[in-house]
């Protein structure tokens, strides 16, 4: 079985080597899927990750979301694997936090659950896991936090058919949403 660090090394140049078209194509398929998941699954609190440039834009979605009127929170991420989520309310009052993150300017901090997490990661399986960047960030909040639903977003080439290398702590998310 190829180990997660191949499969991060393998997986992160394939990504930033999209095509500008290609990927504003797929970007456009999965906001349009996420609405329509949204449509489907009434939630209210949702936590949302702010996409690195060549992560799937989810600003489209997250627009949407806060016109109507949905609660948002995303993490500023902090040293050892800790998350910090904070409320969500404008997608122009940001900061940049390490990692080249970026996280909204409040100092306010909520500890809540939430009804959905999106989740992000750079390879997923059938099953629902995923490889992610190393930190142990995402399978800390899924497996602390309480959730209805915990939803990622990918590419084509990101989903394996194969299984993916697992570890004791890995959480998996429910569902993986594909452009068409």
């Amino acid at each position: 079985m190829v180990s997660k660090e191949n499969l991060r090394q393998r997986l992160r140049p394939k990504r930033r080597a999209l095509r500008p078209r290609q990927k504003t194509h797929w970007d456009r398929q999965l906001n349009q899927k996420l609405c329509q998941w949204l449509a489907r699954h009434p939630v209210q609190r949702i936590h949302t990750y702010l996409p690195l440039p060549e992560e799937v834009n989810l600003e489209p979605s997250l627009q949407f979301m806060l016109d109507q009127g949905l609660q948002l929170y995303a993490p500023k991420t902090l040293a050892q694997g800790q998350l910090e989520n904070r409320p969500l309310r404008d997608l122009q009052a940001l900061r940049h936090g390490r990692y080249h993150t970026r996280y909204p300017a409040t100092t306010e901090v909520y500890t809540g659950g939430y009804d959905l997490i999106l989740v992000p990661g750079l390879a997923f399986d059938p099953a629902g896991y995923r490889v992610g960047y190393g930190g142990g960030y995402y399978d800390r909040l899924l497996a602390h936090t309480p959730h209805r639903h915990a939803l990622a977003l990918a590419y084509p080439f990101q989903m394996l058919a194969q299984e993916l290398p697992r570890e004791a702590h890995d959480q998996p998310v429910g569902e993986v949403l594909l452009p068409a």
